[in-house]
């Protein structure tokens, strides 16, 4: 499988949808609400091999335009690799800046247009996704809060640090505000701003978009402990995500001294809505994370191998465990690189010496 996003060849295979080959690629590709389609951070414009992907979905239909679908857009998260071959894609905001060095009196003209194609395709698009909830498409009625909720705390997000990843502002809250339910969101402080059709930011340099995955970085424990290293929510579904986002957890960081204990992960359960079995398993990620060379990519692998907490990873053998790392890859295509022998070796040396912090 050939794909490349943005000029940057991926690793990927048949079956993964265009935004989990990016986040495993770490190519800029957004990814926001959670793969309901609704922020389109995950716009991309296909050069090359639409073929090998699979038809527009119907949220695609409800969300991009005439004029976008013609001219080879997607929603990353809806669209899936079903063959092998040759895919070439250009993310939005890889677009703009490509536009910004080669011929900036076009790139407003650009800007406009996508606006335009947002704003008329806003209401439908929602209005799509709530439909295909209450008809249990999604996962039954009980499944629109969470949806809802997910949107919410994105647009929160994206409209106070990342402008630019959508184009329109007050088409989502002014729908979403109209719908028959009570979403709690909207009464969550809105910045003052002016009513715009586009937001764009443009710099010479290629342009900070929020990280496909993952939404926050990390930041230290204590200063008595290791720290973990500079990662993100990358690895984390981003509806439970955007909960810890909305209860206050901003990183790795605040998750693990905040559910270092069982009535800190009984108290971030009744304040995000997870369950507490959930909430485990994020506050072990993160302890995971405190391993120096254990990014959030490699805890998912760690996982799915067996090897779920600190004091599990001090008593596995590094040969064994390394082989078992490899054979879980091999299905799961989860990390591109994967750890060396020599890597693994020094994860269960440090998991034997780190201060523990988490009790069960």
């Amino acid at each position: 499988m050939n794909l490349v996003i943005n000029d940057l060849p991926c690793v990927a295979a048949v079956g993964q949808t265009l935004g989990k080959a990016a986040r495993l690629n770490h190519s800029h590709v957004g990814y926001v609400c959670g793969g309901h389609g609704i922020c389109q951070a995950c716009y991309v414009t296909v050069l090359e091999g639409n073929e090998l992907l699979s038809s527009l979905s119907d949220i695609e239909k409800a969300f991009l335009s005439p004029r976008q679908i013609q001219s080879g857009g997607r929603l990353a998260c809806q669209a899936t690799i079903t063959g092998e071959g040759t895919i070439k894609a250009l993310s939005r905001p890889e677009q703009a800046k490509r536009l910004l060095l080669t011929n900036p009196v076009g790139l407003f003209a650009y800007g406009a247009e996508m606006g335009r194609d947002t704003a008329s395709q806003i209401v439908p698009g929602v209005s799509n996704l709530a439909g295909r909830v209450l008809r249990g498409e999604l996962g039954g009625p009980g499944a629109l809060g969470d949806v809802l909720e997910s949107a919410g705390a994105a647009v929160q997000l994206v409209l106070g640090e990342g402008q630019k990843m959508i184009p329109f502002r007050e088409q989502i809250m002014t729908l979403l505000g109209a719908l028959p339910i009570k979403v709690p969101f909207l009464a969550l402080q809105q910045p003052a701003a002016k009513a715009e059709m586009i937001s764009l930011t443009v710099s010479a340099k290629a342009p900070e978009v929020l990280p496909s995955d993952p939404v926050v970085i990390v930041s230290g424990v204590s200063s008595d402990s290791a720290e973990p290293e500079a990662v993100s929510f990358e690895g984390v579904p981003e509806v439970h995500a955007l909960k810890l986002i909305t209860a206050g957890i901003k990183s790795f960081g605040d998750l693990l001294e905040q559910g270092r204990d069982r009535t800190g992960r009984q108290s971030l359960s009744a304040s995000t809505g997870l369950d507490e079995a959930i909430v485990l398993t994020l506050v072990n990620r993160a302890d995971l994370a405190r391993i120096k060379g254990i990014g959030t990519a490699y805890s998912e692998l760690l996982e799915m191998a067996g090897v779920d907490t600190v004091p599990e990873l001090a008593q596995r053998n590094p040969a064994n465990l390394h082989a078992k790392i490899q054979e879980v890859n091999a299905k799961r295509k989860l990390v591109q690189q994967l750890p060396s022998a020599l890597q693994i070796k020094e994860w269960v040396a440090q998991a034997k010496s780190l201060a523990r912090i988490v009790t069960y």
